[in-house]
């Protein structure tokens, strides 16, 4: 459920996005293999720089009154990844690897000193963790927003397929039909979703729940549709991410933080990980919204707790796009982080001193 729900909050993003002007300006850095969108500002001097990775498809424009307020505090480096805004394209594969790779020479050509506090939004949070597990020297905080989170291991087409035909013996030619409309990569996490959505239906009363099985697949039908015109939409460089985001999640998995950590979630009712489409939200019941609510909260809840140092808050009144929302309390949900790794530096660095 969480996933193919994930793939509806992509195609928002990616076309419903509104980039208003700023008084920030662009550079285009060559990092070897292509040059990169960046904006850089502030001075950071006084705190570490906070590096930002956004949502699949989003550009630095969306995080302009977020840059602007940490601007006062911080050095703040927000850029376009390979393919995106004014960035050229890159290597492929697209994945998290390549990306915390190309985020990595950037830092290095901008001769930004590290420990950085690094902010990912959405898909960005995989790659803000990636790159935290790579150079954790380099990393002295994270803060994540309603994040793209790796909860189960992907199953084989095979298996896919005939677990589908087991558990939904009645609708199996309808959800092959629509599986195999979609991208092959696409399929099988869109498959996968709806085996997730069996402990929705083990708490639906029995003779409700074919009729919830239907509603679900209209659903899903809908969503299908929306990818498709969603590949059609994106730059390929999206479509590669989006392709290798399966790949990505592995990357992270089980890996641990050491770092605080912050993950700030939505806190309108469904329209996180599932969407902020009202329309969509029409064709669930109430009973199935909670729940799905209450599972996400629940995930990032468990995710936070195997951290060393992690913590969790819910954000009222924002969707998926928590910075476009409330950018002051994400600001100053930073700001905060920047004050506590300041103080974790500078009594470090009098340890050593002492010794």
């Amino acid at each position: 459920m969480m996933k193919f729900a994930w793939f509806s909050s992509f195609v928002l993003l990616a076309i419903g996005c509104s980039s208003g002007e700023s008084g920030l300006s662009s550079d285009r850095i060559d990092i070897g293999s292509h040059r990169l969108e960046v904006r850089v500002s502030g001075d950071a001097q006084a705190y570490p720089a906070v590096v930002i990775e956004s949502g699949l498809g989003a550009t630095v424009e969306e995080w302009s009154r977020v840059q602007e307020l940490l601007s006062q505090k911080t050095q703040v480096i927000c850029y376009n990844r390979a393919g995106i805004g004014g960035s050229q394209p890159g290597a492929e594969p697209r994945d998290a690897s390549t990306i915390s790779r190309e985020l990595r020479e950037l830092l290095l050509r901008l001769q930004v000193d590290p420990p950085f506090v690094i902010v990912g939004h959405s898909i960005g949070g995989i790659y803000v963790r990636q790159f935290a597990a790579e150079h954790p020297d380099e990393v002295c905080g994270i803060i994540l927003l309603d994040p793209t989170m790796e909860f189960l291991k992907p199953l084989s087409r095979n298996r896919i397929e005939s677990q589908l035909q087991e558990r939904w013996p009645q609708d199996y030619g309808r959800i092959e039909s629509l599986l195999n409309r979609i991208h092959p990569r696409m399929s099988l996490m869109a498959g996968q979703s709806i085996l997730e959505l069996e402990p929705y239906f083990e708490r639906v009363p029995i003779e409700q729940r074919q009729q919830q099985r239907e509603v679900w697949l209209d659903l899903v039908t809908k969503r299908a549709r929306q990818i498709e015109g969603m590949l059609s939409v994106l730059g390929r460089a999206e479509c590669q991410e989006l392709f290798a985001s399966a790949e990505s999640m592995d990357l992270v998995r089980d890996k641990a933080i050491d770092v605080p950590l912050l993950l700030l979630a939505a806190g309108k009712t469904g329209s996180s990980s599932a969407s902020d489409n009202p329309s969509d939200n029409e064709a669930m019941t109430s009973d199935y919204f909670l729940w799905a609510n209450d599972l996400r909260i629940d995930r990032y809840t468990s995710f936070v707790n195997s951290q060393a140092n992690g913590r969790f808050k819910v954000v009222p009144d924002a969707g998926h796009n928590i910075h476009r929302d409330r950018p002051r309390y994400v600001a100053k949900a930073i700001e905060k982080m920047l004050d506590t790794v300041a103080k974790e530096i500078a009594h470090t660095e009098r340890e050593v001193l002492t010794d």
